[in-house]
């Protein structure tokens, strides 16, 4: 209940302030991460947004290996554009977006894949790749060490998530707390 008031009282603020309720107005922003995978095939309707996000998505994909993050580059010349203001734009991508997930399940379903395995560190040696020349030599050698020290804690984390859900499933333990917080991380992830 409390969780529950406070996020209906926060939406009510941004309601009132910038006509927008919901938690966040950045809703739309984060699914493009995942629509702007195949921005290519957005409905007609959205074709102002989408081409500007192409020409972005073209200069992203190349710099950091993904598309993801490409709307905050895309966002000024969208709104320029369009005329639309930062909680305009959210809906009308947030709409967007979920058109094109219901069109395009599979697509959506490989973004969501990728972005999950990407949240576990299993692309880290790929990304940092794009740094290795922008970076001093230190730098680099550090990003490297902590990096593969996350993947590897991250690692054991599914390690033993795998295992405990495996001994839950074959009735060996009970839901107890350990499970529930594995399942909460996994849910989260």
């Amino acid at each position: 209940a409390p969780t529950l008031l406070l996020a209906i009282g926060w939406s009510a603020v941004n309601k009132h302030t910038i006509n927008y309720f919901g938690v966040t107005t950045t809703t739309g922003f984060n699914l493009s991460n995942h629509s702007g995978a195949f921005m290519e095939l957005a409905p007609a309707q959205y074709s102002k947004i989408a081409d500007i996000y192409l020409r972005y998505r073209a200069w992203q994909i190349p710099r950091m290996g993904s598309q993801t993050m490409t709307i905050w580059y895309a966002e000024n010349e969208i709104k320029r554009k369009t005329g639309l203001s930062t909680a305009e734009l959210s809906k009308q991508l947030t709409r967007m977006s979920l058109e094109m997930f219901a069109e395009h399940p599979i697509l959506y379903l490989e973004s969501v894949a990728r972005a999950w395995v990407r949240f576990w560190g299993f692309g880290f040696y790929h990304f940092i790749g794009f740094f290795k020349d922008s970076t001093s030599s230190m730098v680099y050698a550090l990003l490297l060490v902590f990096g593969s020290l996350q993947l590897a804690i991250n690692a054991t984390f599914l390690i033993i998530a795998a295992y405990s859900i495996a001994r839950w499933l074959m009735g060996r333990v009970s839901f107890d707390f350990e499970l529930g917080v594995i399942a909460i991380v996994l849910a989260a992830s």
